[in-house]
């Protein structure tokens, strides 16, 4: 593991020049979209003026004053102006994008290379849906799913992967039936292999129950979980967190020892967000 001093060093040699040069890229980003965005509307009122003008030639007025007419140069006019308006927002996507693969490749990579020489960071691919899918944490089907910042690689003799998942679930207004999508899980979803066997399998949720009802919220824990049975375990603190189910009750409290609950506990708290585990 590397240390806050390597860290401080790394920067320091390697880092600090690649920010200044990426800040003076970041600020000719925004100089790039406004300027795009001042084209467009340029762009957008000569088509307008010269609607209103080819309109006038023929009807002999900018507007009007024949209700059987019809305008049509100033309709083109505003047609080719809404679908200018329309492709402004990808045109500054496309340019902030730059910027963003400029980011990840000049910073990001070489911090995940700083941390292990032994992963691999892809910044556009992302952990597989059937993984997903297959680690049953989350009981809706994810009808969309995308995400980034995918790194693998072995650390002492651990398989891991990591990536960035922004997974949602569609359901149907109950307003006019029209289906919309819901978050399912929006953060950084992590596969690791230690290469032991376990006879069963045990999640690790957000206790939300106990969270919001305290002990009455426990007769909650215990009521038609799909996860398996509620597992009870000595850690007060932990037990206000994290509600445990899973299959073997000697087995959970043998992979989730003391040290483990408190890691857990600590990296909960450090990330202020709900963590998610299973272990099989």
């Amino acid at each position: 593991m590397k240390t806050i001093e390597e860290f401080q060093a790394f920067y320091k040699n390697n880092l600090q020049s690649e920010l200044d040069s990426i800040d003076t890229l970041r600020k000719s980003t925004i100089k790039q979209i406004i300027k795009r965005i001042f084209i467009f509307i340029l762009i957008i009122a000569v088509v307008l003026l010269i609607g209103a003008l080819i309109n006038s030639a023929i009807y002999g007025s900018i507007f009007l004053e024949n209700n059987d007419d019809i305008a049509i140069p100033m309709i083109i006019a505003v047609i080719v102006s809404f679908i200018l308006i329309l492709t402004l927002p990808a045109q500054c996507r496309s340019i902030k994008k730059k910027f963003t693969i400029e980011f990840k490749k000049r910073i990001i990579e070489p911090i995940i290379h700083f941390i292990h020489e032994g992963l691999k960071y892809e910044p556009t691919n992302y952990i597989p849906q059937n993984v997903f899918i297959k680690s049953k944490i989350f009981t809706q089907y994810p009808d969309k799913y995308y995400g980034d910042d995918y790194v693998s690689g072995i650390i002492d003799k651990t398989e891991i992967m990591f990536s960035e998942i922004h997974a949602k679930y569609k359901y149907s207004s109950s307003d006019d039936d029209k289906d919309e999508y819901a978050p399912l899980f929006d953060g950084l979803f992590c596969v690791a292999d230690f290469h032991k066997n376990f006879n069963g399998k045990y999640f690790v949720l957000p206790d939300f129950a106990e969270r919001k009802f305290g002990k009455i919220g426990q007769m909650f824990q215990k009521i038609g979980s799909s996860h398996g049975k509620l597992i009870q375990l000595e850690n007060p603190e932990f037990e206000k967190i994290f509600a445990v189910y899973g299959s073997d009750q000697v087995e959970a409290r043998y992979i989730l020892s003391s040290s483990m609950m408190q890691r857990l506990v600590d990296f909960q708290k450090k990330m202020q967000q709900n963590t998610f585990s299973k272990f099989c």
